[in-house]
C-alpha cells in the first residue's frame, strides 16, 4: 500500500510539473512567426533577433535555424550563416543546406570546404532521387547539375542542364548557370541574394 501511494503520488508530481513547463515549441514558432513579419518588412536585424530567440527555445526547430541563415545571409554576415547552417545541418540534412552552405563557403574564400558541402549536397540529391516520383526527378537532376557546376565540372554541368531542363519546366535556374558557365561568383551572388 505505501508503495502504491508513494508511486501515485511521484506520478501526480509528474504530471503537475509538466503542466507548469512552459510550452518551448509553441513559444518557438510564434517567436519565429513573428521575426517572419519582421524579415517580410525588411527589418532584417529584428528578424534575425527573433529568429535567434527563437532556436534558442527549441534548439530543434529547423525552420528557425534555416530563417536565421537566411537572414544572415541578407546581412552579408556570411561566417554567422555558415554557423547557422552547420545548426540546420545537424537537425535536417537535406540537400539543399548543403548547396547554401558551399556557395556560403565559397562566397567567404574556402573552395575546399565549399567543394566539400557540394559533394554532400550531390549525395543527398542522388539519394533523393532513388526514392522520389518520375514528375520530380527532373528537378532534382537540374539541382545535381547546379552542384557538378558549382564544384567547377562546367562541361557535366551543362550536359545534364541542357539534357533535363525543359523536363522540368524550369524556372530560368537551368539557363542562368548554362549563361554563366564561366562565372560562378556571379551566379553565387545571384542565388544568396534570392535566399536573402
Amino acid at each position: 500500500m505505501k508503495l502504491k501511494s508513494i508511486y501515485l503520488f511521484s506520478l501526480l508530481l509528474l504530471v503537475f510539473q509538466g503542466c507548469n513547463q512552459p510550452n518551448y515549441k509553441k513559444e518557438a514558432i510564434e517567436i519565429n512567426n513573428k521575426g517572419t513579419q519582421f524579415f517580410q518588412q525588411n527589418l532584417k536585424d529584428s528578424a534575425l533577433i527573433y529568429f535567434s530567440l527563437a532556436t534558442d527555445k527549441n534548439p530543434q526547430y529547423a525552420l528557425a535555424h534555416q530563417n536565421k541563415a537566411n537572414a544572415l545571409i541578407s546581412l552579408k554576415q556570411y561566417d554567422k550563416a555558415i554557423l547557422a547552417i552547420d545548426d540546420l545541418i545537424k537537425i535536417q540534412p537535406y540537400a539543399e543546406a548543403f548547396t547554401i552552405k558551399g556557395m556560403l563557403l565559397d562566397k567567404t574564400n574556402k573552395p575546399d570546404e565549399a567543394k566539400q558541402a557540394y559533394s554532400e549536397g550531390l549525395k543527398k540529391f542522388e539519394e533523393r532521387l532513388t526514392s522520389t516520383s518520375d514528375a520530380n526527378k527532373s528537378m532534382i537532376i537540374l539541382e545535381i547539375g547546379q552542384l557538378h557546376f558549382l564544384k567547377g565540372d562546367s562541361s557535366q554541368a551543362k550536359t545534364i542542364l541542357e539534357e533535363h531542363k525543359a523536363k522540368a519546366q524550369d524556372l530560368g535556374t537551368a539557363d542562368s548557370i548554362l549563361n554563366n558557365l564561366q562565372q560562378k561568383d556571379k551566379y553565387i551572388d545571384w542565388v544568396l541574394q534570392k535566399v536573402g
